[in-house]
């Protein structure tokens, strides 16, 4: 039987928001993501996040929503939150694509298109020796968005992101696939900063995980 047959609680997607977060990323790239989204009929926004170039200059789309200065990615996620309505949102980079129909199992806290959670991290070693997972085109409640996304750091959102999902335990259905992230786009940390930054950042981010864990 189709895995899709077995879900009896599915949430319909008039009540999804795609949530674009854009930094001075290629056009093209954001142009393709909205394609992608517009073809499923989804509502969507996009956060400008003090691009260079301000967005709008360079596309013209009424969805645009421009900061007031940087904020970085957790910081640009949180301001967009504000101008979404939905109850869930889907968090999309700049650079990737839509490829099915999301799946919003309301049974679960969180759906993943692409899961590849693993255990916590007993060291800073071994969280630096394995990456967290790529949370692109997670699927989640405002709510939750706000517990796991809430410093404006240039360093380490994600993984920051990963091990909050991990401490509150929240309950993740990944059944299904509906998005795709682009393996050219460069979704690496800047090398602007130092090994010693690196480590004291994701220092900071294991030891939250330990303290007050409940």
């Amino acid at each position: 039987m189709n895995k899709l047959n077995n879900l009896n609680n599915l949430n319909n997607l008039n009540n999804l928001t795609a949530l674009i977060t854009f930094y001075n990323k290629e056009i093209p790239l954001l142009e393709r993501a909205i394609e992608s989204i517009e073809k499923f009929k989804l509502n969507y926004i996009i956060i400008d996040d003090y691009s260079s170039i301000p967005l709008k200059n360079s596309i013209k789309n009424k969805n645009i929503i421009r900061t007031s200065k940087n904020l970085k990615l957790a910081g640009s996620i949180r301001f967009g939150l504000n101008y979404i309505k939905t109850k869930y949102i889907l968090r999309m980079d700049a650079d990737d694509i839509l490829i099915n129909n999301p799946i919003i199992n309301t049974n679960f806290d969180i759906n993943l298109s692409i899961n590849n959670f693993k255990k916590p991290p007993k060291n800073i070693k071994q969280l630096i020796d394995n990456p967290a997972p790529y949370l692109g085109g997670m699927i989640s409640t405002k709510n939750i968005y706000e517990k796991i996304f809430f410093n404006n750091q240039e360093l380490f959102d994600d993984i920051e992101a990963y091990m909050k999902i991990l401490k509150f335990k929240y309950s993740i259905y990944s059944e299904y696939s509906w998005y795709k992230y682009t393996k050219d786009s460069n979704h690496r940390i800047s090398n602007k900063f130092d090994i010693i930054d690196k480590k004291k950042r994701l220092n900071e981010i294991f030891l939250d995980f330990y303290r007050d864990k409940k």
